[in-house]
């Protein structure tokens, strides 16, 4: 269905890692031969991998706008949610009332994030920071001195725990020594990047005073008490934080397994939906994380970027190389992993891929690199004309 400039149409669902990547990515592959549209319910990418930071005083989370991420990829911007699909006729119903008629639709839209527990404080932002402000408050006022950060099982990313209670040590330290314990699931930390890295983390949890409990699968009880199974044993603490996990989204049209996770193949095509892709935290694969989900996008766009803007690139299927980087305050770790083909894992102090942010992305790193170093010059040049009006 080609649009009225004779170009087929795109849409990609979704402005978080994996939408963002593959706008980036086909603008690099097939700018002038394919007509994009952008749709998110939100207006900005938040990058939210700074969160962690941010209760402690540390950063703020940084956004950025999507119409003008669309703009630079030379692509149409839509502020809406994505209300249904008709596959056969290749429609995506917004939730507006209007529709967008494509040749590729690209779903990115991720996974609802949800309390794992009943009791405890769940360390999500957007549902629940004056819930984890007010345990940071009560540490600080010496009505919490233990503390509990609990992995849920089935959470597949497991490095921001670790993120967590660092800064939740250092957070501690400042009033006496850190009554804080980790438990995870995990038989070893972070021991899916192997048994280098997870002795490297067991060894800075320790340095931070940090106990560790793995190979735990532990569930609040009351908002102090947690059971510990296998063994079946209870303990108690002043505050309990766990991280939260992720749901499905079902959307209407759309297959998806009894999870609300839709099937994707490895070049990230809907089985059996012609047209259709998708990409990130809302497809079946089991690793949930932006490094693993703008892969997936990028997967996604070229496989697009070939068969309807001419590419003449080899699309590449999807093997999934999983990075991590662990902020310590001794410096960042650099962790990586190929889950596919089963080369030795890495660790190191120094960057093992460029540039050394929190999402490691062929295309979206780059521009939030170049976005973040815009935003310094300006606020630089901002700061010498107030000096200089200040002078006169």
């Amino acid at each position: 269905m080609p649009s009225t400039s004779g170009d087929p149409r795109v849409v990609i669902a979704g402005g978080g890692v994996a939408g963002s990547e593959a706008l980036l990515a086909l603008a690099a592959l097939a700018r002038k031969r394919l007509d994009v549209t952008l749709v998110s319910a939100q207006p900005d990418f938040h990058y939210r991998f700074l969160d962690i930071d941010e209760p402690f005083g540390l950063g703020r989370a940084r956004r950025y706008a999507l119409d003008a991420l669309a703009q630079a990829a030379g692509a149409r911007f839509v502020c809406d949610t994505v209300g249904r699909v008709d596959v056969a006729g290749r429609r995506v119903l917004l939730g507006g009332g209007d529709e967008l008629p494509y040749d590729a639709l690209l779903l990115a839209t991720g996974a609802a994030t949800v309390p794992a527990f009943e009791y405890g404080v769940s360390f999500d932002l957007l549902l629940e920071q004056d819930a984890f402000d007010e345990v940071l408050a009560d540490n600080r006022a010496g009505f919490a001195p233990s503390v509990a950060i609990i992995v849920p099982a089935g959470v597949s990313w497991t490095l921001p725990a670790y993120e967590l209670a660092l800064r939740m040590a250092q957070w501690m330290r400042e009033t006496g020594e850190p009554a804080l314990t980790l438990l995870t699931p995990e038989p070893e930390p972070l021991g899916v990047f192997g048994p280098q890295a997870a002795a490297e983390v067991a060894r800075v949890l320790t340095d931070a005073g940090i106990a560790v409990r793995g190979g735990t699968v532990a569930e609040p009880v009351s908002n102090t008490t947690y059971r510990v199974a296998p063994s079946g044993e209870w303990a108690e603490v002043d505050r309990i934080v766990a991280l939260p996990q992720l749901a499905g989204v079902p959307i209407p049209g759309v297959p998806c397994d009894d999870g609300g996770w839709v099937p994707v193949d490895e070049h990230g095509r809907v089985p059996g939906c012609e047209g259709l892709y998708a990409a990130g935290d809302g497809t079946s694969f089991w690793m949930k994380q932006g490094g693993i989900a703008a892969q997936q996008a990028d997967v996604a766009a070229q496989h697009i970027a070939v068969t309807l803007g001419g590419s003449e690139r080899e699309p590449e299927p999807f093997r999934p190389v999983l990075r991590g980087m662990l902020r310590t305050r001794d410096g960042a770790r650099y962790m990586r992993i190929d889950l596919a083909d089963g080369h030795p894992p890495e660790v190191s102090d120094a960057p093992l891929w460029w540039p050394p942010g929190k999402i490691a992305s062929r295309w979206l790193a780059a521009h939030l690199s170049d976005a973040e170093r815009d935003a310094e010059d300006r606020e630089r040049y901002l700061r010498r004309v107030a000096d200089a009006r200040r002078r006169r």
